[in-house]
């Protein structure tokens, strides 16, 4: 399922709490309602929620 209007992201299912950047993303850029922090390069992950250190 793609979840950006601009289809940038993917999240495989809705209990995922990250998305692959199918596009590179810039920091500042929102995706799925979550503000890049830093570069996020093609393929990498992205978290979309808070993580607990417990499950990293």
């Amino acid at each position: 399922m793609l979840t950006a209007p601009t289809a940038r992201a993917l999240r495989l299912t809705d209990a995922d709490n990250i998305v692959v950047a199918i596009e590179p993303f810039s920091a500042g850029d929102t995706i799925v309602g979550v503000t890049a922090s830093q570069r996020v390069p093609r393929g990498h992950k992205m978290a979309v929620e808070a993580i607990p250190a417990m499950r990293r």
